[in-house]
């Protein structure tokens, strides 16, 4: 009687054993295929860097793909903490591996959250979420202005002028400007909260009123050249930044 209830428990014991083995096999695989479950990629998502007032460089890394290829990938960016898909956001390929993602579009001197997805068959992950600011979209542009050694003439009053284009520069129509400090053959300036972007620069003294270059006048520029070959050079102003320029002064022959 012993043997045979020793039988039964070893019996048992094997059925048991059976049935775990059954049920952790089948916990694996989807009930109705039989295939492995299908499972999400895993991504993360890279610090921001080359912040702008304007746009950003963001991106991440897929690091599997999951149960399937990835098809999409980027980033999702917005003023709320975790962005989707949905929302604005990049397309940066395909696949596993890192991507960089450039943010464009951007408000300055904003908050915003970014964080990297992908999309393989079985849906759409994402990365940690992640903030930052953007830039400051005004800067500063300073400098001096004086004449040549030998030269002499009292810059006082002279004007300094911002444009966007050589066709305002030649119109003489100034996106900003202002007046030089100091007095006597060499001064400074400073035009503080100017909007970044690209400019030319000029100084300019009108000696007899006339709204117009005329012998006489002190002028000057940003670039090269002298007068008969003037050459105004661009420069690029930066949010947060200043711009700082030394302007040679010269007298338009009479």
């Amino acid at each position: 009687m012993r043997k045979k209830e020793r039988i039964f428990s070893i019996a048992s014991f094997i059925i048991l054993i059976t049935i775990l083995l059954v049920q952790t096999n089948c916990s694996k695989k989807n009930d109705s295929t039989g295939y492995p479950l299908a499972s999400l990629p895993t991504v993360k998502t890279a610090s921001v860097t080359g912040i702008a007032a304007y746009s950003a460089t963001a991106g991440g890394t897929v690091i599997s793909a999951g149960s399937s290829e990835v098809t999409l990938r980027g980033v999702c960016f917005g003023t709320s903490m975790n962005p989707v898909i949905s929302g604005t956001h990049t397309t940066d390929g395909s696949g596993t591996g890192s991507f960089t993602s450039h943010l464009t579009g951007l408000n300055p001197e904003t908050l915003y959250f970014v964080r990297a997805y992908a999309t393989n068959g079985a849906g759409t992950s994402y990365g940690a979420d992640s903030s930052f600011y953007s830039g400051l979209s005004h800067g500063t542009v300073n400098g001096t202005a004086s004449f040549l050694t030998g030269v002499s003439g009292d810059l006082s009053n002279a004007k300094v002028s911002l444009y966007t284009s050589i066709t305002e520069w030649a119109n003489n129509i100034p996106v900003r400007f202002a007046a030089v400090t100091g007095s006597g053959s060499s001064v400074t300036f400073s035009i503080t909260n100017v909007l970044a972007g690209t400019y030319y620069l000029d100084i300019w003294k009108d000696i007899d009123n006339s709204a117009s270059w005329s012998s006489g006048d002190f002028v000057g520029w940003n670039g090269t050249g002298s007068i008969g070959t003037i050459s105004l050079q661009p420069f690029q102003l930066a949010g947060g930044s200043t711009f700082t320029a030394s302007i040679t002064m010269y007298i338009l022959a009479k």
